[in-house]
């Protein structure tokens, strides 16, 4: 299409007028209900369910732009689009686990075949247009759910109707006890840990099968069982914990899942061995996963975790921190080929050609491409799994197969310079790719996902300065301003940036407030899912690390008493979050603030002795564990040789 000047036009109007068809669904603003804005059939309501993830794309092609299935459609049913799972998560969890408890499994895109009264009658995930690949297909489908509804009606009915009933009382769970059981509390996190070590991967990492989810929780209870394994003195069990997460840590890091151009993890990998991705990015995963990283560096002291953890932390601040600092929720894994192209192709913005890294990378190429296991021919054939569709043909998704010491070895480098000559070709890449079509970006603002998100970016504040003196970065971790809010003359952080003139001047909040802690309640109504912890505790990991810690008859506190604005103070925290002890509570207080002393002298009195009895003008730190606290320590390596001990020294 060619404007009046004779160019042309790649505007999103113009590609609209390119299409055949054009349903209802063009006046939405959801990026996932536009995706199907240009099917052939008639959409009733602008509610299909849970269409987002994975094989949806190839769905959408197969099935929903073609004529005859769009025919079926819209002779016989009434096709309602459902709103994407995080704007209507209530919707997509109904029938999400019908579908689940139906058939033992669930995902997306999910089909599901409803009642006039909204009741489940079939579903299932995908569906190929014919029958293959041992599936019934989509327009199967279609005539028989046509012909039972016609002939078993009354019968469909019923069943939709008594699979909610007993999935609603299943899922409305109660407790006749306000308290769980000691036995379950200690050996809950115990049996998780066991089921999760059955399902270990040796070879590539991770547990279960493919697909893999990077799924930070099982990270978060092995590392928690681990150290409980070391308190206890089982350092061999304690180690062999340890060494699946790092592991694994390591194989989704090396993996096509991770984004070696741009940081951050994309959704999943298709293949056991962490590969080829579906490559939309959500923001819940960059969270978590920042924090499985964080820790994993907590324990080890390996800066190869903390470098993942800027990694996916940059990634977020570059390109999904909005200007009033909110944090987009995800970004699509479709993108054009492109600009102007009418069809998008999953992974376009990030998969490359040999062609395409050698005209690039110029006399780096081989070393490039050797390490990153690019082929002439593509190099998705790591597994049957990897591209079972041919859609990446020729293409090549980024992986690390080689060991970087071996590697330089081989090139003749410093293990220093081969980082580097890496680091400069990822920059190089990334510059072209800036200015390919860019995939969708979901700006969407989820608090829950922000707040997982800011989480990270918090402990990371404290966790990285842990990292040994002279540990360098290559791109895409571009490092940070040692995060902007620092008051470099007078000691502590301001809470804004300091760069919007009509803020009258910058604060430096000091106030920890007092309103009661929903996690405290949560744990309260633990007791309510003790069924679940006996019988499928590997489905709640971390809820089996709640279970553990309320068993724990030990947890340490560390109160650190100063002038919180120092640099003695800073450094004191520092101290504390360098080690890793999710069985920890850390306390604030600065005896010269009024308000501090009031409510600690108002809710905790032994804690506000202390503060009362600190040197005056000195930051120092007590650890007490057991009633019992050590003599208070000023120096912050004490103070971490303090938290080592499994048994605090006598107080004095």
């Amino acid at each position: 299409m060619e404007s009046n000047d004779g160019s042309t036009s790649t505007s999103a109007e113009a590609q609209t007028a390119l299409r055949k068809h054009t349903n209802r669904l063009a006046s939405e603003h959801s990026p996932y209900l536009l995706q199907h804005a240009h099917n052939p059939f008639e959409i009733a309501v602008n509610v299909l369910l849970g269409w987002r993830r994975g094989r949806c794309h190839v769905m959408e092609v197969e099935s929903f732009e073609n004529e005859e299935v769009a025919k079926l459609l819209n002779d016989w049913f009434v096709s309602i689009k459902v709103v994407d799972r995080e704007e209507r998560p209530d919707v997509d969890k109904v029938y999400m686990t019908y579908v689940q408890a139906l058939y033992g499994g669930g995902g997306w895109p999910l089909s599901v075949f409803l009642s006039p009264d909204l009741k489940p009658l079939m579903g299932g995930t995908y569906f190929p247009p014919d029958d293959k690949y041992g599936r019934p297909g989509f327009k199967t489908i279609l005539r028989k759910v046509k012909d039972a509804w016609e002939t078993k009606q009354e019968m469909l009915q019923r069943g939709g109707a008594l699979a909610i009933e007993q999935l609603s009382e299943a899922l409305s769970a109660s407790s006749v006890s306000r308290k769980i059981s000691d036995e379950l509390s200690k050996n809950s996190s115990q049996m998780c840990a066991e089921q999760l070590g059955g399902s270990y991967d040796p070879k590539f990492g991770g547990f279960g099968s493919a697909p893999k989810f990077p799924r930070p929780v099982e990270i978060y209870l092995m590392l928690y069982h681990s150290k409980k394994q070391d308190m206890d003195g089982r350092k061999s069990e304690a180690n062999k914990s340890l060494e699946m997460v790092c592991f694994s840590l390591q194989c989704m890091a090396r993996g096509g899942v991770h984004d070696h151009i741009g940081g951050g993890f994309h959704r999943y990998s298709v293949d056991e061995c962490w590969h080829v991705p579906h490559f939309e990015k959500m923001l819940y995963d960059q969270g978590q996963l920042a924090n499985a990283y964080l820790d994993t560096f907590s324990l080890t002291k390996d800066s190869f975790y903390s470098s993942v953890a800027r990694d996916i932390l940059d990634y977020l601040r570059r390109d999904m921190i909005g200007a009033e600092g909110e944090i987009y929720s995800a970004e699509d894994a479709d993108s054009a080929e492109f600009e102007g192209a009418l069809r998008k192709k999953e992974g376009a913005f990030y998969v490359w050609t040999a062609k395409e890294v050698e005209d690039v990378m110029g006399d780096s190429a081989k070393l490039f491409m050797e390490h990153y296991y690019v082929k002439t021919s593509g190099n998705c054939d790591l597994s049957r799994m990897s591209d079972p569709h041919n859609e990446f043909k020729g293409q090549n998704v980024l992986i690390e197969r080689k060991d970087i010491s071996t590697m330089a070895s081989k090139y003749g480098m410093s293990v220093d310079e081969y980082c580097d000559v890496l680091g400069t070709c990822r920059q190089k890449l990334f510059n072209v790719r800036s200015r390919r079509p860019r995939p969708h970006l979901d700006d969407k603002v989820i608090v829950s996902w922000n707040g997982l998100a800011i989480s990270s970016f918090s402990r990371a504040s404290k966790i990285l300065k842990a990292e040994a003196k002279g540990t360098k970065y290559n791109f895409p971790v571009v490092g940070c301003d040692d995060e902007l809010f620092l008051d470099r003359s007078g000691g502590g952080y301001f809470n804004t940036r300091g760069e919007d003139p009509s803020i009258l001047f910058r604060v430096k909040e000091d106030h920890d407030g007092a309103e009661p802690s929903g996690n405290s309640v949560s744990a309260i109504n633990l007791a309510v899912f003790e069924s679940r912890l006996k019988d499928q505790c590997v489905a709640v990991p971390l809820m089996c690390c709640a279970a553990d810690m309320l068993s724990e008859p030990s947890r340490k506190q560390v109160v650190i008493v100063g002038h919180k604005s120092s640099t003695e103070f800073d450094d004191m925290v520092i101290a504390v979050h360098s080690s890793y002890d999710p069985n920890r509570t850390v306390i604030h207080i600065d005896p010269t603030n009024s308000e501090d002393m009031e409510f600690w002298n108002n809710h905790n009195p032994n804690i506000g002795q202390m503060a009362r009895g600190s040197p005056t003008g000195k930051v120092v730190s007590h650890v007490c564990q057991n009633f019992t606290c050590s003599a208070p320590v000023s120096d912050p390596d004490a103070l971490q040789t303090l938290l080592a001990q499994n048994r605090l020294p006598p107080s004095i």
